[in-house]
């Protein structure tokens, strides 16, 4: 049996009363510095510092004032790409980050990472050659994106969103590219895809982190609130559940919902996730709550092993090589080696149950991704 100790419930009942200003039932005796850490691995500190006892709140504050600082740094980068794909005449759409803010009782207090766009493949090179032209610094690159890094803030130019790994749906992102809404976070306004479209991408972006790196409450809670503002039970079944199932993600979205409803406190008729698979929600959740952002807090073994048995080692390595070192990022003569540095990389970090064949386990004993990636079909 899997249960949650007294840091991750008071974690949750915080998540509860900052989004849906639901009194919170914190447990006695709780570890404040603990649950701050909890917080601060799911990423979501900003996000729930109000709602913390004045007498533990001080740290808490330090860094979701970092994060506003980082949140305006970052919208202001984001409408200066926006303009200049504007001025020249390349079709864009922001994906994520403010995507998924605007749904958010204050946009500032969802943590932000990159900036995520994406265009058509044909225009490519010309919106590369555009961006290296104006400041934009290639870091890295991949069969889904370009990285570029420009006065401290990264962006990833998506060309493609899906790969051999992820449910295809790229047809419906390009689609939306042809359809686009333009959205608002106070004076700023940026281009994005369609209302559903964009749930979807939210939406599919939680089944790629739990494909790949593990998953953790940020990306759920970007899907909750979208749920909360535009996906009733009309919505669902007259327009959303459709464009899921196209994309083979209705399972994943009834699960996650029903995660919301169940642990986070979302207060919607959510009816129609009465066809949840228990089981499967139950253990998604509970390994949420373990992996933190990203799946931070991963047995990352076994990430590693279900990942190379899919790619093979070596290109696994290098791949995972050109994400993680920085110089064969920026120094062609270096991404030869990347593989090295990735398994290096591993052995510093002591993730060797890959290589050993010892099976490493998160706080509980889980089903396996494979097959949850099974039962969520």
């Amino acid at each position: 049996m899997i249960s949650l100790d007294k840091e991750q419930t008071c974690l949750l009942e915080l998540i509860k009363s900052s989004l849906f200003e639901i009194t919170p039932g914190f447990p006695e005796s709780v570890d404040w510095d603990k649950v701050f850490v909890l917080a601060k691995t799911q990423c979501i500190v900003p996000l729930v510092a109000a709602q913390v006892p004045e007498e533990y709140r001080n740290e808490w504050q330090v860094l979701t004032c970092q994060s506003k600082a980082h949140f305006m740094r970052v919208l202001y980068e984001q409408n200066s790409l926006s303009n200049l794909l504007k001025i020249n005449d390349i079709p864009f759409v922001i994906l994520k980050g403010t995507a998924a803010a605007i749904y958010f009782p204050v946009p500032s207090l969802r943590t932000f990472g990159d900036v995520d766009f994406f265009i058509s493949e044909e225009n490519l090179d010309f919106a590369r050659r555009l961006l290296e032209g104006n400041g934009y610094i290639l870091t890295h690159n991949n069969e889904r994106h370009f990285g570029y890094e420009k006065n401290g803030i990264e962006f990833e130019l998506h060309f493609k969103y899906s790969s051999g790994f992820y449910n295809d749906i790229d047809h419906i992102i390009i689609k939306g590219l042809n359809n686009t809404d333009e959205y608002k976070i106070g004076n700023t306004s940026f281009f994005g895809l369609p209302t559903y479209e964009n749930g979807l991408v939210l939406l599919g972006h939680i089944m790629q982190h739990l494909k790949t790196s593990g998953i953790g409450l940020r990306q759920i809670i970007d899907w909750m609130m979208f749920v909360h503002k535009e996906l009733n039970y009309e919505a669902w079944n007259n327009n959303f559940r459709s464009l899921a199932a196209e994309a083979g993600l209705e399972k994943l979205a009834i699960t996650v919902t029903y995660i919301c409803e169940k642990w986070l406190g979302l207060p919607d008729d959510v009816s129609w996730c009465n066809s949840v698979d228990e089981e499967v929600a139950e253990q998604l959740f509970f390994r949420i709550m373990d992996e933190g952002n990203f799946g931070s807090d991963r047995a990352n073994s076994e990430f590693v092993k279900v990942s190379m048995k899919r790619e093979g080692t070596f290109k696994y390595l290098q791949r995972s090589g050109l994400i993680n070192w920085p110089l064969a990022q920026k120094y062609a003569v270096f991404r030869p080696f990347a593989w090295l540095y990735q398994l290096c990389r591993y052995v510093c970090k002591g993730i060797v149950g890959v290589f050993t064949g010892k099976k490493v386990f998160l706080k509980g004993n889980y089903m396996s991704v494979e097959e949850l990636w099974k039962r969520l079909e």
